[in-house]
């Protein structure tokens, strides 16, 4: 983890943002890239964002994720995408209220 938030910290295209309040509140890390299929528009994707559960339905969770949907405008991003598992009522609830919508179905398989 330490490794990959180095890299995204010296890379142009990479953001690590962290809320503390004299303790870590919470964090988020995300990437900016071009569309494979339309490399003319590019797509922010966060990585990992984690809000400390007593922090949780506080203003850090929201201003770290307007803080990265501005970076995302600022690096020429038209879209940015959220993951949230499909079981977390919080996500369901959460991102709609920003604005974003459900967009599309992933399925995993362990191998």
């Amino acid at each position: 983890i330490e490794q990959t938030a180095r890299e995204l910290m010296q890379s142009e295209d990479g953001l690590v943002l962290v809320a503390d309040s004299g303790s870590l509140l919470g964090f988020i890390a995300a990437m900016a890239y071009p569309l494979p299929m339309s490399r003319s528009h590019r797509m922010g994707q966060e990585l990992a964002w984690w809000i400390e559960p007593e922090a949780r339905g506080g203003l850090a969770g929201m201003r770290l994720l307007r803080a990265t949907e501005e970076w995302a405008r600022g690096r020429g991003c038209t879209a940015l995408t959220m993951t949230g598992m499909h079981n977390s009522d919080v996500a369901l609830r959460l991102y709609p209220r920003m604005g974003f919508r459900l967009n599309e179905l992933n399925f995993i398989k362990r191998l």
